[in-house]
């Protein structure tokens, strides 16, 4: 997940692992303006859902702020494809 954020997010943005409603804060300078643009991102896997407290963050800050990532678990994370 931090692979994909600083990806998505270019190099120059600094990451920050958080917790509280969220699991990564990241804080990128505008090259135009110089202003620091922040954004909160929730790493998910499968179907997963919010909590309460992520919901409610996500209703605060809205979609453009609050990002949520969907990502699947590798496949040998199952049992039951160990055959057993």
């Amino acid at each position: 997940a931090k692979i994909h954020l600083m990806q998505t997010e270019g190099f120059a943005a600094r990451l920050t692992r958080t917790g509280k409603g969220d699991d990564y804060r990241v804080d990128r300078p505008d090259i135009y303006t110089g202003k620091v643009e922040t954004r909160y991102y929730e790493v998910k896997t499968g179907d997963a859902k919010l909590s309460e407290l992520q919901r409610a963050k996500q209703q605060k800050l809205g979609s453009k702020k609050y990002k949520v990532i969907r990502e699947d678990p590798p496949p040998f994370m199952y049992e039951d494809t160990w055959g057993f």
